[in-house]
């Protein structure tokens, strides 16, 4: 199931819990000396948009 169509009541929660992920992630990479700049567009702003690209 899609993230958008099962926190589409509730897109708020859907920012938070990808905010969550994201810091994880961040974490996680952080860890290994990995460097990403893009973990905003990667994780959040993907569902600002209504998963849309371009």
């Amino acid at each position: 199931m899609s993230l958008l169509v099962e926190y589409r009541a509730f897109p708020s929660l859907l920012q938070i819990y990808l905010s969550a992920q994201m810091y994880d992630a961040l974490d996680d990479l952080r860890a290994q000396g990995t460097a990403r700049d893009d973990l905003y567009e990667r994780f959040l702003e993907w569902a600002r948009t209504g998963g849309a690209k371009g």
